[in-house]
């Protein structure tokens, strides 16, 4: 059945929440035995603070709070996102500069999206690309109660499985729940400039659904739906060790032999990858924040390394020839035939070494190597994935020598196949 939303009459539902604790948990609910458009959208997501002012991170925006979040039919989880603030930061990069800036900034209160500062003669000492200090902020987005800006959220950009249906019918899922799982009021301090404030507190969100409201396209809707396959994002991980830190500071010394570590990603045996993204997340808070405050991107972004190369190997053979992926503008240039637009200025995937503080925006100077993933089409069956990340000590450079978690996110395949009977069964696909 051809179905079209805006041909379609409908209901509009602001639905509150079933259950709400602050700092720890949502869950709302859609009525069964009848059928919604799968664009859901969660609103009023936010932090606020009773007595102190700060901004949020800049990648994430008032969504940071969600740590996890999960749509569900009763007891079955349909798709869940476990380290959805990690995830969302880099999703917030698919997003060409003016996306960004016009729409971006407005419904998540971030600060992507970027305009050029200063000049572009390289002779000049104002070269470089910036932001002007007035657009940092589109509009003042301070935490504090009772009216700090909020988010809106489409959970179609979270969830695939929203993105590939066209409705929820809920005679199929007829406890269908979108549960969300917040930080604690401590975590909350990793998500706002001014990690000093003692009374953070989520907001009370709602969750935006609307019902098909026309009986005759509701019941065919209802009555013929037989499932859906979708790509969905799965993670694994594992850590880099800190490297030993070279004796002199200049010669030769100065830079330390290269380490090479490769780990088996046992979380996506027996599973078809489309594709996959490599995160690099600091442990060194040093790296990510000074005193109080933290960085405009904080911890979840991706540290930049020094001379990385990184690649894949699925069941005996390498993605990339030879080393793998080497240099920070093949692998920026990578993310985006990968992952489509890829708002990352090259400031963002270089180390302070390579490109210094000069040129840059004041703003932005924080945020100088902490942008910098790694994303591969791997279009395969693993029945073994290897990961092989190689990179280089520096001589005190505590950013680039520190401990990594390194997130590995990989789009796996699976589909709902629904049975004659009603019930239903996800599985994951060979393709």
């Amino acid at each position: 059945m051809a179905l079209t939303k805006a041909a379609t009459p409908k209901i509009a539902h602001i639905i509150d929440p079933v259950y709400y604790l602050e700092n720890s948990r949502a869950e709302f609910r859609l009525s069964p035995g009848t059928a919604y458009f799968a664009d859901l959208r969660l609103i009023d997501v936010g932090i606020a603070s009773a007595g102190g002012t700060s901004i949020y991170n800049g990648l994430l925006g008032a969504e940071g709070p969600i740590e996890q979040i999960s749509i569900m039919d009763g007891g079955v989880t349909l798709e869940s996102l476990n380290r959805a603030q990690y995830l969302r930061a880099w999703q917030k990069l698919q997003s060409s500069n003016s996306g960004n800036i016009s729409v971006g900034r407005y419904t998540t209160s971030n600060a992507l999206g970027y305009l050029v500062g200063g000049k572009l003669n390289n002779s000049d000492a104002n070269y470089g690309q910036g932001q002007d200090a007035n657009t940092v902020q589109p509009t003042p987005n301070d935490t504090v109660d009772p009216t700090p800006l909020k988010a809106w959220i489409s959970l179609r950009d979270v969830f695939p499985f929203l993105a590939a249906n066209p409705i929820l019918p809920t005679n199929i899922f007829k406890d269908f729940r979108v549960v969300v799982q917040f930080s604690s009021a401590a975590g909350l301090k990793d998500f706002v400039k001014d990690s000093s404030l003692n009374d953070l507190s989520t907001s009370r969100p709602l969750l935006l659904a609307e019902e098909m409201d026309s009986s005759e396209q509701k019941v065919a809707a209802m009555t013929e739906y037989q499932g859906v396959r979708w790509f969905s994002w799965e993670h694994d991980q594992f850590r880099l060790d800190a490297l030993t830190n070279p004796g002199n500071a200049t010669g030769a010394a100065s830079i330390g032999d290269e380490v090479a570590i490769t780990h088996r990603m046992r979380g996506f045996s027996g599973k078809y990858l489309q594709s996959l993204v490599i995160q690099s997340s600091p442990t060194d808070a040093a790296s990510y924040k000074n005193g109080n405050d933290n960085f405009l991107f904080g911890k979840v972004g991706s540290q930049s390394l020094f001379r990385p190369s990184f690649n894949v190997r699925v069941n005996g053979a390498n993605k990339v020839p030879r080393e793998g992926l080497i240099g920070k503008n093949r692998r920026l240039a990578v993310c985006t035939d990968v992952l489509g637009n890829w708002n990352v200025p090259s400031f963002q995937v270089y180390t302070s070494q390579v490109f210094p503080e000069n040129g840059i925006a004041t703003e932005l100077q924080t945020t100088i190597g902490k942008a910098d993933f790694t994303a591969l089409d791997i279009e395969d069956y693993c029945e073994d994935l290897q990961v092989t990340v190689r990179r280089t000590p520096a001589y005190n450079q505590t950013s680039t020598n520190q401990a990594i978690n390194v997130s590995v996110w990989g789009h796996v395949a699976k589909a709902l196949v629904v049975s004659s009977d009603g019930a239903y069964t996800i599985v994951n696909t060979n393709s």
